[in-house]
């Protein structure tokens, strides 16, 4: 009974540094913003599955949540845009300032 418990402390140990090598490498590659959503995504979808598995009554907490994730999912999207727009408008200036120089 001992090892078995030292076994299974090993595997959870042995999961939760992989799932944090993992959320740094996402991190690494595909930025803050893009690692932040997925993780909220996999929450949400982890409460979702909670609540089909294991049926409890609905209430105005969950109500609340559902729409704050909601307002997040949208205002993290608009967020996303912009600093698309500005990262674009960004990079044809600089390119017009670079031919003004004769270095392009």
């Amino acid at each position: 009974q001992s090892l078995l418990l030292c076994f299974k402390q090993f595997v959870a140990l042995y999961l939760t540094a992989m799932s944090q090598r993992l959320v740094l490498s996402l991190n690494q590659v595909y930025g803050a913003t893009s690692t932040s959503l997925l993780l909220t995504v996999r929450k949400v979808s982890s409460f979702v599955m909670s609540v089909l598995v294991f049926p409890k009554p609905f209430n105005f907490g969950h109500a609340f949540g559902a729409v704050d994730v909601a307002l997040f999912a949208l205002l993290l999207q608009n967020h996303i845009q912009k600093k698309k727009k500005a990262k674009a408008k960004w990079k044809i200036n600089s390119m017009s300032y670079l031919k003004g120089l004769d270095i392009v």
